[in-house]
């Protein structure tokens, strides 16, 4: 994936990036992210189709967080599908 864009604010980050593969679900990627300040790992991670969708296709939430060999990690998370797209030629 190649970043286009990153910005961080108090409250998000939010990335911009074109995939590398031809076999994806879009041509640009937008993710929104809450992440936890103290570990800046992303807590709730919003992906649209491009710049200027508004409608989430894809959600994923991280549900547990636990430091493993002192390191803050992801060990349980939940993807929910909001719109189903296919893959474009």
């Amino acid at each position: 994936m190649e970043l286009q864009e990153a910005k961080k604010t108090d409250a998000d980050l939010l990335l911009k990036a074109t995939p590398n593969s031809t076999l994806i679900y879009c041509r640009i990627y937008t993710l929104c992210c809450d992440y936890d300040k103290l570990t800046n790992l992303p807590v709730l991670i919003d992906f649209f189709k491009s710049l200027t969708n508004t409608k989430t296709y894809r959600s994923r939430r991280s549900d547990k967080l636990r430091k493993i060999q002192g390191f803050p990690t992801v060990v349980r998370s939940k993807v929910q599908v909001t719109l189903k797209v296919g893959l474009i030629p």
